[in-house]
C-alpha cells in the first residue's frame, strides 16, 4: 500500500478543513473510503468535502437511509454519501444492499464517499480509491479514558490506491 499523506487536527473545524481541501484534487469517478471508530469524525470529514465541492444542503448522516446523493454548485459533480455502518451488520448482505443502491453505475458519474467502507472497493472489484482513516490522537491529549472525545486531536491519514495511488 502507498504511504499516507498524514493530517493533525485538534477540532471538528480543522477536520472539515482538511476534507474541503482534499477537493482540490478529486474527479468524477473518485471513490473515497472513510473508516474510524464510532464518533471520530467521519460525517464532519464528509460535511467538509461537500462544502468544498459546492453542496448547498445540509449534509446529515445516512446511516438509516443508507445513502443520500447531494447536487453541487460549482463542480458539477454529484456527491454520493453512503454510510455502510448498517450494511456492515449481520442483518443486511452488503453485495446485495449495494447493488440495489446502483453503486457501480453512480461511481462512474459522481464523487462517492462511503462512511464505514471498509472492504467496499473489494467487493465492488474498484481498481482506484482514496482511503481515509479517522483515529482520536490519543497521545497529543495523553488521556485515553476521556468521555467526551470533541477536543481530542484526530489523525487523518490519506492513502490513495490505482491511479490515485
Amino acid at each position: 500500500m502507498p504511504e499516507a499523506e498524514s493530517s493533525s487536527t485538534s477540532s471538528p473545524d480543522e477536520t472539515f478543513e482538511v476534507a474541503r481541501a482534499l477537493t482540490n484534487v478529486l474527479h468524477s469517478g473518485d471513490l473515497l473510503v472513510l473508516t474510524g471508530e464510532l464518533g471520530v469524525g467521519k460525517t464532519v470529514f464528509a460535511k467538509g468535502i461537500g462544502a468544498g465541492l459546492g453542496v448547498i444542503a445540509n449534509i446529515v448522516s445516512p446511516t438509516f437511509t443508507l445513502a443520500r446523493e447531494y447536487k453541487t454548485a460549482n463542480s458539477g459533480v454529484d456527491f454520493l454519501h453512503i454510510d455502510a455502518y448498517r450494511m456492515n451488520s449481520s442483518a443486511l448482505d452488503l453485495p446485495s444492499e449495494l447493488e440495489t443502491l446502483g453503486i457501480e453505475t453512480e461511481l462512474e458519474r459522481a464523487i462517492t464517499l462511503i462512511e464505514w467502507g471498509s472492504g467496499v472497493p473489494e467487493l465492488l472489484d474498484v481498481k482506484n480509491a482514496i482511503y481515509v482513516d479517522i483515529s482520536l490522537d490519543y497521545a497529543a491529549d495523553l488521556d485515553e479514558n476521556v468521555k467526551n472525545t470533541d477536543n481530542i486531536g484526530r489523525i487523518i491519514n490519506v492513502t490513495g490506491l490505482g491511479e490515485r495511488g
